[in-house]
């Protein structure tokens, strides 16, 4: 996933140095600079949080490396406190998006619709299964027939998560 971020976020540089007439990597020291500073000023501008800008930035500096030329995002004092300037200015600052708290009454709603066919029993299933277990979707579609446990023992069993990287697992309760 690292490498698929790398690659994805170095190819979004590139293709804003093409339209925009920049090189993508430049031994140019200065002409390095211009292009990196004008890329975080265009991803700030465009809504892109701060997190997401670091991530990009050391995305592009791997690329940097391995090119083995002069590295502003590293090396330079004057370009970390400019990224620092941008990332952090209100005038670029995003509201969160978050989607609001799906609360116990809403699911009691929910249930009270009639389901009729195989694939909103699924959905229904998975929805309050969602909410018992307080999974993310990916854990969900990970989830295997037989990490659910007999109706006695009401646990789901999750092999991996976010949270969870080392891979040991988790019971859930249902």
């Amino acid at each position: 996933n690292t490498r698929k971020a790398y690659v994805s976020d170095f190819a979004l540089y590139k293709r804003f140095c093409e339209e925009a007439g920049y090189p993508t990597l430049s031994s140019d020291i200065s002409t390095g600079i211009k292009s990196l500073k004008n890329y975080v000023r265009h991803l700030a501008e465009n809504g892109y949080k701060k997190g997401s800008i670091k991530r990009k930035l050391s995305s592009i500096s791997y690329f940097i490396d391995v090119a083995e030329i002069y590295n502003p995002i590293k090396s330079s004092k004057l370009f970390k406190e400019f990224v620092k300037t941008i990332i952090n200015s209100k005038k670029y600052r995003t509201t969160t998006k978050q989607a609001p708290a799906f609360k116990l009454e809403k699911l009691n709603e929910f249930n009270q619709i009639e389901v009729k066919t195989i694939i909103e029993i699924r959905n229904s299933a998975i929805i309050n299964l969602a909410f018992d277990t307080m999974l993310r979707a990916s854990n969900i579609i990970d989830l295997e027939y037989s990490d659910l446990y007999g109706q006695e023992d009401n646990v789901v069993f999750v092999r991996f998560s976010k949270t969870d990287q080392s891979g040991e697992g988790s019971y859930h309760y249902i």
